[in-house]
């Protein structure tokens, strides 16, 4: 007789549900200060690093290329001052900031300018304010720490670099 081994659908929650609750329940309190001071370093460091680039020949093809597909919104591109989607000016701004990027902080990989501006930008479309902006750029870089170990879980394997979220 034949072994049936149990389906991995009826036995293990799915990644994403997993990731998905976690980042659903995240809030800024339970986020420990050092995590949130880090998120907001990188923050202001990747806006230095668009800021230092903004002027530059370095970024006339995105300077130029972004308004010819990009919509309308109420995201803004930050080295053009244009209003785009929060997707249209992610993109944008993170284009622009690696024009002067100098490998910034780094959690578990280099997650900084998607991290950064798809938070900023969906956080100003949304209207959030500070708390709820540096709250997503920690759930946007720590799955990234928590991917072998299971969403929240850093004590699962053992790691020189823990999850930011207790």
């Amino acid at each position: 007789m034949m072994r049936r081994f149990p389906d991995p659908r009826e036995t293990v929650e799915p990644h994403l549900e997993r990731l998905g609750r976690w980042v659903s329940t995240l809030t800024y309190e339970s986020i420990p200060v050092d995590a949130r001071r880090a998120a907001r370093f990188q923050l202001l460091d990747m806006i230095a690093a668009l800021h230092a680039a903004a002027r530059g020949r370095e970024i006339d093809c995105i300077r130029h290329a972004v308004p010819a597909f990009a919509a309308g919104g109420r995201a803004t591109s930050l080295a053009t001052g244009a209003r785009h989607g929060p997707g249209d000016a992610a993109l944008a701004n993170a284009a622009c900031s690696m024009a002067e990027d100098y490998d910034d902080i780094i959690w578990m990989g280099h997650t900084c300018h998607s991290a950064v501006f798809a938070s900023l930008a969906v956080a100003e479309h949304e209207a959030k304010d500070g708390r709820d902006l540096v709250t997503a750029i920690v759930a946007a870089n720590d799955p990234r720490g928590n991917r072998r170990r299971g969403v929240g879980r850093a004590d699962r394997l053992p790691s020189r670099r823990r999850s930011c979220v207790r």
